[in-house]
């Protein structure tokens, strides 16, 4: 088998509006656990949703506004910290309250280097 843990499969719906226009987008995913019915019945499987805020609100900017999948910092302590690195930036610029989002501070203080070195140096 395949995956020979595997307890449940289940399909989750999501209807957004995804546009100023309230067109209505419906997306249909497929998820699967090894947690039992009774370890997850069908209101717990929610939880697939805490996965989603780490991967949007980490992985997703260091990897678009970053790059960080385009590194070639591939071996030894290099990729570890690389990590650190970028952990570190996404947190300056999100804390910076420069712009709306991770891009937009980041051109912010790409304009503006008196202002990222204070940040660099902001104590908090």
């Amino acid at each position: 088998m395949l995956l020979p843990r595997l307890q449940q499969v289940f399909r989750v719906t999501h209807h957004t509006k995804a546009t100023p226009q309230g067109k209505v987008t419906t997306e249909v995913l497929y998820a699967f656990t090894s947690l039992s019915p009774e370890q997850a019945p069908p209101r717990r499987r929610q939880l697939h949703r805490g996965h989603w805020t780490v991967e949007n609100r980490n992985h997703l900017p260091r990897d678009v506004s970053l790059g960080e999948d385009r590194s070639p910092i591939q071996t030894g302590h290099g990729p570890a910290n690389h990590a650190a690195r970028n952990n570190l930036a996404l947190a300056l610029l999100v804390r910076s309250e420069r712009g709306p989002t991770v891009p937009l501070a980041q051109s912010h203080f790409c304009t503006c280097r008196d202002e990222a070195l204070e940040a660099l140096q902001a104590k908090q």
